[in-house]
């Protein structure tokens, strides 16, 4: 059991090194205060992880000219993705449940099917100190979780969520005409 825990710790040594030389002033990282083990794609824009950090595999975060910034004290559980175009910021204290999707954008479908693919419409994400993401959970652009909130497991976070509040996305099944205008 020793054995695995330490093979565990090198390899998340292994990999934040790794990445803070790959992408040399765009990742900041101490891998000796935090648990890194995941991808990391950056285009252009910059990652900022503070101490206490501690993920499990399958995170992959993509950032394409954006600021990711990762308070204390966060926890990430598996297979989580978080892909920044502009600006997420994750404060201090928040656990990820498994399988959280977290974009600060989405493709701009009244562009037309030719420019879908690379235009795109960006808005900040700003999660709060001491919240509780259930496994799940996808969180859209221009999204503010206030501090101390919980967001039930399933739920598609499309609006904001005042601080303290236990978010529950009850179910719905409405359709709107994408070609009104």
């Amino acid at each position: 059991m020793y054995f695995i825990k330490i093979i565990r710790a090198l390899y998340s040594l292994l990999c934040a090194f790794f990445y803070s030389l790959i992408y040399i002033n765009k990742i900041k990282i101490n891998p000796f205060h935090s648990k890194f083990i995941g991808a990391v794609f950056i285009k252009s824009g910059k990652i900022h992880i503070k101490n206490g950090f501690s993920a499990r595999s399958g995170l992959f975060l993509n950032i394409d000219s954006g600021l990711l910034t990762i308070g204390n004290n966060v926890f990430i559980n598996r297979n989580t993705s978080i892909n920044c175009k502009k600006k997420i910021t994750i404060g201090n204290n928040v656990i990820f449940g498994e399988n959280v999707k977290v974009y600060d954008h989405d493709h701009d479908y009244k562009a037309g099917l030719t420019k879908i693919r690379t235009t795109f419409i960006c808005k900040e994400i700003n999660i709060g100190n001491n919240v509780w993401i259930g496994s799940n959970v996808t969180i859209l652009k221009g999204v503010t979780i206030g501090s101390g909130a919980i967001i039930s497991a399933g739920s598609i976070v499309y609006q904001d969520i005042p601080p303290n509040k236990l978010f529950i996305q009850k179910k719905s099944s409405e359709l709107i005409d994408i070609y009104e205008k």
